[in-house]
């Protein structure tokens, strides 16, 4: 179970693995923010990486780039916003 968001969790999506062997998951939330998230292969523990906030609207939808190294959000505040990983 991840914790961090204050409200509840709408969208969720893999992103790709980095070359630190962590597997990157990306959340999106009613609290109006993005997180990403990464395991370590090691220790088999997930952590919060980053919390990305700029909409003022629920997070409704989130998606990867194939190489991961961008990622889209699309909200309630009708926008979509393009994030660098």
């Amino acid at each position: 179970v991840l914790t961090g968001h204050s409200d509840g969790v709408t969208s969720c999506c893999w992103a790709d693995e980095d070359a630190s062997a962590n597997t990157c998951a990306l959340s999106g939330s009613k609290d109006f923010t993005l997180r990403s998230w990464a395991v370590s292969a090691q220790q088999h523990q997930w952590a919060p990486v980053f919390k990305h906030t700029g909409h003022t609207a629920s997070v409704e939808g989130v998606s990867s780039s194939r190489d991961g190294s961008r990622f889209c959000s699309a909200s309630f505040d009708k926008t979509l916003k393009v994030w660098a990983a």
